[in-house]
């Protein structure tokens, strides 16, 4: 995490939609969602394509598709979505001031992701 924590600007933004509908903000913050996430779900093995980066200076912006595979309390996961960033140059080093994970199925097997409207169930909680 300490690795992690480097990429991010002071005043970096994270956000999860739907499950988060304000973002965190500050570094700190940003760090305490990856924790979040890493203590609930269980061997994820996350899938980024289709990356396209716009720089402008020193900021620029990407976007990608993800899809993970995961578990949770011993039952299979799937989610699919995108990824928004926002980067800033500091001291000659790229950082991420802003991410915004965008989730449109995050279900169990047992719920099926296969269903037309795309499921997103709720957040599990952590034990």
């Amino acid at each position: 995490m300490d690795e992690l924590q480097e990429l991010f600007t002071e005043d970096a933004t994270v956000q999860n939609l739907p499950w988060n509908q304000r973002p965190a903000v500050g570094k700190a913050m940003a760090m305490k969602a990856f924790r979040n996430y890493r203590q609930t779900f269980e061997r994820p093995r996350r899938y980024i394509t289709n990356i396209q980066v716009r720089a402008h200076g020193d900021t620029a912006e990407a976007d990608a598709c993800w899809s993970v595979t995961q578990a949770y309390q011993g039952q299979a996961w799937y989610g699919s979505g995108t990824y928004e960033w926002g980067f800033r140059k500091e001291d000659e080093q790229w950082k991420i001031s802003r991410f915004v994970i965008k989730i449109e199925i995050m279900t169990t097997l047992a719920e099926g992701w296969g269903a037309p409207d795309g499921p997103v169930s709720s957040l599990p909680r952590r034990p």
